[in-house]
């Protein structure tokens, strides 16, 4: 639904032949994921404020829609149903619900850049027992990724892609960053 407002945009701008070739190139991407390979990829997606307050996407956000879509499993995925954006919780709550997701998705522009491992965990001690922490499974969101609404084909293709990934040397893609 995101990507279609290039389509309106298209209209008043007398651009709806470019504006549809971009919907269609999303939406091609988009029909190549096939979330159905995955098997129990837990994922979760969060950021620390600069006060230290810790922010959870809520169950229908359209970042956990975009994973779930991707092959993911988000684990707050009964955490304010039918709500959009985020929940503060008490990193101890946080800890007992996540502490065994394989993947972080740490949101980069909301909660401070971290630029590597070691700056991510500077933010609580508890991060460093997390399984996605163990298996070097803590990416970031790149600093552009909030501006994007006319490629989401393309950022749920490439999470579908981070979710498959066997190979370490990986670490850059276009929407999202490992943390070394």
């Amino acid at each position: 639904g995101r990507t279609e407002w290039m389509k309106l945009y298209g209209v008043l701008f007398g651009t709806e032949e470019e504006a549809d070739l971009v919907f269609e190139k999303q939406e091609q991407a988009f029909l190549e994921v096939n979330p159905d390979e995955l098997e129990n990829k837990s994922v979760v997606i969060f950021y620390i404020s600069p006060k230290g307050n810790l922010h959870v996407r809520n169950a229908d956000d359209y970042m956990t829609k975009m994973f779930e879509l991707a092959g993911g499993e988000y684990v707050f995925s009964d955490l304010n149903p039918g709500e959009t954006g985020t929940e503060v919780m008490e990193m101890e709550a946080f800890y007992e619900r996540a502490k065994d997701a394989e993947y972080i998705i740490y949101m980069y522009n909301m909660g401070g850049r971290p630029e590597t491992l070691a700056d991510f965990l500077s933010y609580n001690e508890l991060l460093s027992d997390f399984k996605a922490v163990e298996k070097n499974n803590v990416w970031c969101t790149t600093p552009e990724f909030f501006q994007l609404s006319h490629s989401l084909g393309e950022m749920i293709k490439e999470f579908n892609e981070v979710l498959k990934l066997e190979d370490e040397s990986q670490d850059q893609f276009n929407y999202l960053f490992k943390l070394k």
